[in-house]
């Protein structure tokens, strides 16, 4: 009991002194309040232009800009709940909610507490799913006399791919009398090594499209017609699906890499946690063997 009793004890005056610093000269300040510090970074460097703005219900009370260090400000009266929403264009939006209520003897000082959070971007093409929701808690933690987090916030981030949009109904063309002659038929530039057997079959299919394509149009040249507007449709449609499946194979690379960063870093953080709580442990253990060799 008497260690445990010199803990509490040690920690209170630890506190005490943090108070007293922050606070300057006076230790009872005429207005008191909770002076809240977010550090937004972006795989471990800090993201400046990250508006924040704190709201009480419902209702916008003061905006802020993270700057180049990443970091935002603001001084929130106690005994309030309010939340911070987070957004920048191209990352995805999370929210701080912060209940500020503290017991009365704690009502006379200014509690500072500062955090550090993850923002995830955002990819084009693709959906962007969290692991956890986006929503960060925040309020006074008796046992550690200031202000924190009751859960750890630790997020990750997967990429899964955008549902591709069904094609558009094809626009009617005109007949063949009101097409003049000016028109030329469209060829499809060479394309760069397919990347998988069913883009070089829909390759194949493209050119024989185009040499049969071109014969009729000499044809019918020859007889004063011009090619069929359906069939150039049809071409042109050949031709963007095979782009777009370059692009999707394109991108799944990219994101695939992405996923496998996440998954790593969140087996390192896991490691780092054990080791970090075994190391607690010990020194817990250590310091409980010595209290009892003192007063056996």
């Amino acid at each position: 009991m008497g260690f445990i009793h010199n803990i509490q004890l040690l920690r209170k005056v630890a506190l005490l002194l943090v108070l007293i610093t922050g606070l300057g000269t006076s230790a009872f300040p005429a207005e008191s309040y909770l002076e809240f510090t977010a550090v937004m970074v972006v795989d471990d460097q800090p993201l400046a232009g990250v508006s924040a703005n704190l709201m009480r219900s419902g209702k916008s009370v003061e905006k802020a800009t993270s700057g180049s260090d990443g970091s935002f400000n603001f001084h929130i009266p106690y005994d309030g709940v309010y939340s911070i929403e987070l957004t920048k264009a191209g990352y995805v939006g999370m929210t701080i909610e912060l209940n500020t209520t503290v017991p009365a003897s704690m009502k006379k000082y200014i509690l500072i507490y500062k955090t550090t959070l993850d923002v995830f971007p955002e990819k084009d093409g693709y959906i962007a799913r969290l692991r956890r929701p986006a929503v960060v808690k925040v309020n006074y933690i008796r046992s550690k006399e200031n202000f924190g987090m009751p859960v750890p916030y630790e997020n990750s981030v997967s990429y899964v791919l955008k549902p591709k949009e069904e094609n558009p109904p094809l626009i009617k063309t005109e007949s063949k009398e009101e097409i003049t002659k000016e028109t030329k038929p469209i060829h499809i530039e060479s394309e760069t090594p397919p990347i998988s057997d069913e883009e070089a079959q829909i390759k194949k299919e493209t050119e024989e499209l185009n040499k049969a394509s071109d014969l009729k149009f000499q044809r019918a040249a020859a007889a004063g017609n011009q090619e069929d507007p359906k069939e150039r449709v049809i071409r042109e449609e050949v031709k963007e699906n095979v782009v777009d499946q370059r692009k999707v194979a394109e991108d799944k690379e990219s994101v695939d890499k992405i996923n496998q960063t996440n998954v790593k870093k969140e087996l390192e953080s896991r490691q780092a946690k054990a080791r970090v709580t075994r190391r607690w442990r010990e020194e817990l253990s250590e310091a409980v063997n010595k209290e009892k060799q003192k007063n056996p």
